[in-house]
């Protein structure tokens, strides 16, 4: 794309699920200058579109483009951020079926728009099935088997080691080509309470299951975080309103739903706007009555602020914009991220 000027990735690192895994990367492009991309088809919501249509065609992957939030630390996507919630520990088969009938029907609402989810209940993982009565006969404790196991796959701590005038750490692990395939477990030896090397074969099996990459809770509830965003022309507050009104249709018995990040900030502030605008004038004719020293003269001061929200109600019905608050990104036009999972 040659509206990219550069681009930062890291790979087995998830940005929406703030989790190590080993099947997603997310990529950072920094977009150029905007004269040098002038024009609507070159902006970082053209691009956002276009890399998510190409995505598409991918059948291997899932990429989900998106823009900064327009608050930082509050959002991921820059849109809304939705938690279903599984109120009787239903099982996450069952929990991703109900995901999926919902991104659905979401994505079929023209108020709403990129409805997503990263969850999945069918990632592959190897299961160790270890016979811990077998291995307590040949003389195995579990901290040995597992203590093994952790050195080889992964990595352990051994001790720290002073040199240069500095503290060195050390640790072990396994050679790469030593842990690539499930065949590599079969090479591991633990040595047992009598000094005997006993291969890891004898006291376990390994079999292939699938399940979610991760189970998060909200709430103490097993959820699955949604993200999703209004559409053109349309305001956060009715994107939200649209995503209520479809979990009500669409949620079964036992499931319910909860917002967080901006979301829920602004649910939480919604229907204070008569009472803050009420204290803003109050306030401001008290000031002015300070001011001015009158309690009069303040009065056509205060009268004169609603022409000019006439005239700002006026451009809006003539440039057909929305009545209602949404989140800009304008200032986020810079630079973009997408998200990628494997």
């Amino acid at each position: 794309m040659p509206q990219v000027q550069n681009v930062f990735a890291i790979v087995g690192y998830s940005i929406i699920d703030a989790l190590n895994e080993p099947n997603a990367a997310f990529i950072v492009p920094t977009l150029r200058p905007f004269a040098d991309r002038a024009g609507a088809m070159n902006s970082a919501q053209a691009l956002i579109a276009k890399v998510f249509g190409e995505g598409q065609q991918i059948r291997t992957a899932t990429v989900n483009p998106f823009n900064l939030p327009p608050i930082i630390g509050l959002s991921t996507t820059g849109g809304f951020e939705y938690e279903l919630e599984a109120l009787e520990g239903q099982e996450p088969a069952e929990m991703n079926s109900v995901m999926q009938g919902l991104v659905a029907s979401a994505n079929h609402d023209p108020r709403l728009n990129r409805i997503f989810s990263t969850y999945t209940a069918s990632n592959p993982s190897i299961y160790l099935d270890i016979d811990r009565e077998k291995a307590q006969a040949l003389g195995l404790g579990m901290n040995d088997v597992f203590g093994a196991l952790q050195a080889t796959l992964g990595g352990i701590y051994i001790n720290n080691f002073n040199l240069f005038g500095r503290v060195w750490q050390v640790n072990i692990e396994g050679d790469a080509a030593d842990r690539n395939d499930v065949a590599s477990l079969w090479q591991i030896y633990i040595r047992n309470k009598y000094g005997t090397a006993v291969p890891l074969r004898s006291i376990a099996d390994a079999r292939v299951v699938v399940g979610p990459q991760v189970i998060t809770r909200y709430n103490n509830y097993r959820t699955i975080p949604i993200q999703g965003g209004p559409s053109p022309g349309t305001s956060s507050g009715s994107a939200l309103a649209a995503m209520a009104q479809v979990s009500q249709q669409t949620l079964p018995a036992g499931y319910a739903y909860e917002w967080t990040g901006t979301a829920y900030q602004e649910v939480a502030a919604s229907g204070q706007t008569g009472a803050i605008l009420g204290l803003a004038v109050l306030f401001a004719f008290l000031f002015l009555v300070g001011l001015y020293e009158s309690w009069m003269i303040p009065v056509p001061v205060l009268l004169s602020v609603p022409v000019g929200v006439l005239g700002a109600f006026l451009g809006i019905l003539i440039w057909h914009l929305s009545l209602a608050d949404r989140p800009c990104r304008s200032h986020r036009d810079v630079s973009e991220k997408w998200h990628i999972d494997y």
